[in-house]
């Protein structure tokens, strides 16, 4: 007996110890280990040269100095955000001169000048196979000029035409997203295209969209996957496309991660855009792991959104990933109009509805000078009347939007702003904190989501202008991702968007002066450091 004692403590101790050794192993061979380390010895390298050659030499401690200045002076002098250049700035005189070092390798907001032009040949091949729809601008104008005006903006600047005829549902939980994703999915018969930021190699959801489209790609369906490789760097193996393009599905990862110090990692594809056949287009907040859908608990209840398009406005979504696709690949031929659809049966009733309102689906890109996600939403916010409701995981702003909330709100326009109950990251939450005393003090009402973590970017104007998309009101959305949204004026997801809304403000507790301004001493400096360098995060 007491041998038996004695041995099984040994036997699991033993299986203990295999575990341990086996998940160290598969840590240090990863991919996210090795490229974070190679990542580290280069800073540190960095540093030791800089410290060893300006600590020992005054020559060049002082072109140091005047390099970090000449930085300061290029910062200051280009259009970036003025609280994106004092930010930077702080950094770059503090840690002089590895601060400005630091600042040309993160901190410059444009993708290479090569990367660049190519995008802007891409983005004039796409511009040839859109056309202005001038009967729904006569008519949009006809119904509201204010509406117009901003229309306008989108399709000047943002390559964003206007739709009529064009059926649009809103999801109010990821749950329903998924379920009508895959019903349509099961549907296809010539094409898919799948564009999101995450994906998680490992999940249900993702391994039920995996069934249907080897299903699919058995039957002669064409399909294409690009994820973001940095969002998706913890969740899928390396030769995770590799593996995709062996079961007869195109994938491709968007601006592979690799282990140097570059500015181009600056810039990620955080769009979240499906389109099968032409036909139909989803996109919203939602990815593919299973806290989207609730299926595991990670920050409280997961609430996110979406937007499905059926009809004309389709090929908006259908270009965009295109455009994107082509990007990441550097393929150069083969025709996109064989992917617009073609009006059937099933749709026609869709062009006799007056119902359908209008609809713009748009992209933002970090390529040129023109923030379209940002300006859509100033837009929306400066023109309300009544009512301004506001959905975002992060309230990290900048000043322009900080300006126009408050403002709506002196002018007796209701503003309420939903975020997270439950954050995902403690640093958000504190720097979204930040700004919470002066938007409330201005009669803007902070309401957070008492049953967990909201993910969803929405915005309802008046109960009939709005977006759903994948926008952040936070920097990185803002300025350095690609980006994607669905502008619209009086459809029925707008519609399904307000009685959502309603529901979840029952669920919501506002967020009151007083608390904001009882907070510890430590947290009042740890919001304002973290405000200083919110546009970093």
């Amino acid at each position: 007996m007491g041998f038996i004692c004695y041995n099984k403590p040994v036997m699991a101790s033993s299986t203990r110890n295999r575990s341990f050794i086996s998940t160290l192993g598969r840590i240090i061979f990863s991919r996210v280990f090795l490229v974070s380390l190679l990542l580290l010895i280069q800073v540190i390298i960095f540093w030791l040269l800089l410290s060893s050659v300006f600590d020992h030499s005054l020559t060049f401690y002082t072109l140091g100095i005047v390099f970090s200045l000449l930085t300061v002076v290029a910062l200051v002098s280009n259009r970036d955000n003025p609280a994106y250049k004092l930010s930077w700035t702080m950094l770059i005189l503090t840690l002089s001169p590895m601060g400005a070092i630091i600042y040309w390798i993160f901190g410059w907001q444009k993708i290479p000048t090569k990367k660049s032009r190519r995008l802007e040949q891409i983005v004039h091949q796409a511009d040839q196979f859109i056309s202005e729809n001038k009967q729904a601008k006569v008519k949009l104008e006809a119904m509201s000029s204010s509406a117009a005006q901003e229309s306008l903006y989108l399709q000047n600047y943002a390559h964003a035409p206007l739709y009529q005829k064009t059926n649009s549902k809103y999801f109010p939980l990821g749950e329903n997203y998924f379920c009508e994703l895959k019903r349509q999915l099961k549907s296809a018969q010539k094409f898919i295209f799948l564009e999101y930021f995450i994906i998680n190699y490992s999940s249900k959801m993702w391994n039920d969209i995996l069934n249907i489209l080897c299903e699919r790609a058995e039957q002669g369906v064409e399909i294409r996957v690009m994820y973001d490789d940095f969002g998706s760097l913890l969740t899928v193996p390396g030769n995770f496309a590799k593996k995709m393009n062996q079961l007869g599905i195109k994938t491709v990862a968007f601006n592979r991660f690799r282990p140097f110090l570059e500015v181009r990692m600056n810039n990620r594809d955080h769009r979240k855009i499906a389109v099968i056949d032409g036909k139909v287009g989803f996109t919203g907040g939602i990815n593919f792991a299973d806290e989207y859908i609730n299926k595991i608990e990670i920050h409280g209840h997961w609430k996110d959104t979406g937007v499905m398009l059926e009809g004309e406005g389709v090929w908006s979504l259908t270009l965009m990933f295109l455009k994107m696709w082509r990007f990441a690949t550097g393929e150069s031929s083969g025709t996109w109009e064989k992917y617009r659809y073609q009006t059937s049966p099933q749709l026609a009733p869709l062009a006799q509805r007056e119902d359908l309102g209008f609809v713009q689906p748009f992209g933002d890109s970090p390529h040129d000078d023109e923030t379209a996600g940002r300006n859509a939403y100033l837009n929306l916010i400066n023109k309300a009347k009544q009512e301004v409701i506001i959905t975002t995981p992060y309230l990290i702003i900048d000043n322009e939007i900080n300006t126009a909330l408050c403002q709506a709100a002196r002018n007796g326009v209701t503003v309420k702003i939903i975020v997270p109950g439950i954050a995902d990251k403690w640093y958000s939450k504190f720097t979204s904190q930040a700004f919470y005393a002066q938007l409330i003090e201005a009669g803007v009402e902070i309401w957070e989501y008492v049953p967990g973590f909201i993910h969803s970017k929405t915005i309802l104007v008046d109960n009939k202008l709005g977006i759903v998309g994948t926008i952040n009101l936070d920097y990185r959305s803002l300025y350095l991702n690609f980006e994607d949204g669905v502008w619209m004026y009086q459809t029925p997801a707008l519609d399904e968007l307000r009685l959502d809304l309603k529901q979840t403000l029952k669920v919501c507790r506002q967020i009151y002066l007083s608390q904001v301004r009882d907070a510890h001493l430590i947290t009042h400096l740890l919001r304002g450091i973290l405000r200083v360098f919110a546009t970093a995060m």
